[in-house]
């Protein structure tokens, strides 16, 4: 308790934040600017975890499949999700040929394989995993041109940053009218992007709003993340 108590009596002296809040740890809020100014862009455990978690998973090769048999499909991905044995993966396989048919050079993979001007395939996946790693929410917007034939066609998708996104619900039962871009101030048709999230259980007090948001899987962990960057602040102090 000695150098315990030495610190308390240094409160005027060193600012350590679980000193300031009465011995308690300091931790961020719980949004998307927090999660990333203060976890990934402050923690190197977390930056670390993230960064190798998104190498791995934006460099998975991907194909464009047609399903043609959609009791073969559910199968399938019980098998992908479940399989351990050398029977379950050769199971996995059977059912892979039996559920779809393999579709070569469609639009959607061109779409894929060249997103937008400014970044690769690998780019755009390591953007789109990271922010629903860190926020659990994640954005692709596909730009479409608006007239033509091909309105609606996305000919560009770009990973809208999540924390600047703010999605404007209808109701409970009809989903999302549109999502609002801070950066541009304007809003986004629902129908013009692609909203992957994390499963985000409700409380009796939530509101409208959060039943449409994913919950970060940092959340869980906002005490231990203020506890390991106070406990290096006070060793170096």
């Amino acid at each position: 308790m000695g150098m315990f108590n030495f610190f308390k009596k240094q409160q005027g002296k060193y600012s350590l934040n679980w000193i300031i809040s009465q011995n308690t740890w300091m931790f961020p809020e719980n949004n998307g600017n927090d999660y990333i100014d203060k976890g990934y862009k402050e923690l190197p455990n977390i930056y670390s975890i993230i960064s190798l978690i998104t190498q791995k998973s934006s460099i998975v090769p991907f194909e464009i499949y047609k399903i043609k048999n959609k009791g073969k499909y559910q199968k399938y991905k019980s098998l992908m999700l479940l399989a351990k044995t050398t029977k379950d993966f050769a199971n996995f396989v059977r059912y892979k040929a039996e559920a779809f048919d393999k579709v070569e050079n469609s639009d959607l993979e061109n779409l894929l394989l060249t997103p937008n001007g400014q970044q690769s395939t690998q780019e755009l996946f390591e953007s789109l995993d990271g922010y629903k790693l860190l926020t659990g929410n994640a954005y692709l917007f596909g730009l479409t041109p608006g007239i033509g034939l091909n309105a609606n066609k996305p000919k560009e998708l770009y990973s809208i940053p999540s924390p600047m996104v703010s999605i404007i619900p209808i109701s409970v039962f009809e989903g999302i009218k549109a999502f609002k871009f801070s950066f541009i101030n304007e809003e986004i048709q629902s129908n013009e992007v692609a909203h992957f999230k994390y499963w985000n259980p409700i409380t009796g007090d939530a509101s409208l709003n959060d039943i449409f948001y994913g919950q970060s899987p940092l959340q869980a962990c906002r005490m231990l993340m203020g506890k390991y960057k106070d406990a290096d602040i006070t060793q170096g102090s």
